[in-house]
């Protein structure tokens, strides 16, 4: 009876003690739940006060809508939205969209769906959202509900699509082509292949020197370009091109590096316009007037021969002149001689000092 008691007495301790172990085992597993509601609760209030969300049935209508969305799209409070369905947010070209019925067909698999969005406000303006679809899954893991999330993008979006639509008008008005850093030719669009006489696989990998006169590519200047371009650096300038043909061509040129989110180059942009008309132009109007500058000299030189020779003339004219008064004189002295003889006369030569010199009568 003694031990029967004592086996008795051990069994009930030890189930007294696997039930304390299980008590506080039980108690370190509420104060766990707690602390992840707890957590959760933070994150979806940090959630609820960034993001805009939707809670939706799996018949597409809202159920749920929190102060983020209703502020995004302009309504006053949520209840404006309650029970609509979530296509009517939507604009009407979109709502019989092939990705609207993707989205739901992925919930409905339990799938997450994400895309970017259009999404109308209360006075009819859209709103780009980037948007995360989850579905919320009964203890049978059939999605019975849907979260949205999303971030309102428009500014991003709209700068995109100014970004893109400033792109798309340098491509159609001018020549660009794209390089590594190392100067190797990555997309080129169909302006710059007019312009060269190119078909694309012919310049596609091809290095860029293949398109600048020979000359030039070995250059110390070439190469200190291309070092330049890969630091960072942009530049522009006239530039001579050779086409497919090896005719010389010149562009206007604007070099300038694309960086990486690292802040690295990862690739030259140059976007050109053709102005071979406007340099053969220049070096028709710099060879016409050299040869002007060259006639002038000419002519100058000219007038300055002929100057010359109209003073030697009018030397020579005043020389004969002076002759010419010269001989008058003596063919006067010889008349007056002349006349003294015929007269009779006598004549009479004296020397300087007064002596007679010759007397004839």
């Amino acid at each position: 009876m003694l031990a029967e008691a004592q086996h008795i007495t051990e069994q009930m301790r030890l189930k007294e003690e696997e039930m304390r172990k299980n008590l506080l085992k039980l108690m370190s597993t509420q104060e766990e739940m707690h602390r992840s509601q707890a957590e959760l609760s933070g994150q979806t209030e940090a959630v609820n006060a960034t993001l805009a969300t939707l809670e939706l049935d799996m018949e597409g209508k809202i159920q749920k809508v929190n102060p983020v969305l209703v502020k995004n799209l302009l309504y006053e409070n949520e209840a404006e939205l309650l029970t609509q369905p979530y296509e009517n947010l939507l604009p009407a070209s979109e709502r019989n969209a092939v990705w609207v019925y993707d989205l739901w067909e992925q919930l409905r698999q339990g799938d997450v769906y994400r895309r970017e969005i259009r999404m109308l406000d209360k006075s009819g303006q859209e709103h780009w959202f980037s948007t995360t679809f989850t579905p919320i899954k009964n203890r049978n893991q059939k999605p019975y509900k849907a979260i949205f999330m999303g971030l309102e993008i428009s500014l991003v979006r709209q700068s995109i699509l100014d970004y893109e639509g400033k792109l798309a008008a340098i491509q159609r008005s001018s020549a660009v082509i794209e390089f590594d850093t190392h100067g190797f030719i990555t997309h080129v669009n169909d302006r710059y292949l007019h312009l060269l006489h190119y078909a694309a696989p012919e310049l596609l990998g091809k290095h860029h020197s293949i398109l600048v006169p020979e000359e030039d590519r070995e250059s110390d200047e070439y190469i200190t370009f291309w070092d330049r371009l890969a630091r960072g650096e942009s530049t522009q300038g006239r530039f001579c091109r050779l086409t497919k043909t090896q005719k010389r061509i010149w562009i206007w040129g604007s070099f300038g590096a694309i960086q990486n989110q690292e802040g690295k180059t990862s690739r030259i942009i140059n976007v050109a316009h053709d102005i071979t008309r406007q340099v053969e132009t220049e070096t028709e109007l710099q060879n016409q007037l050299l040869q002007a500058q060259q006639q002038q000299q000419g002519l100058q030189e000219r007038i300055e021969q002929l100057q010359m020779q109209e003073n030697e003339l009018r030397e020579r004219v005043q020389q004969q002149e002076k002759h010419k008064k010269q001989l008058y004189q003596e063919r006067q002295e010889v008349i007056q001689r002349f006349d003294m003889l015929k007269n009779g006369l006598v004549m009479a030569e004296f020397l300087p000092d007064g002596s007679l010199f010759n007397a004839g009568g």
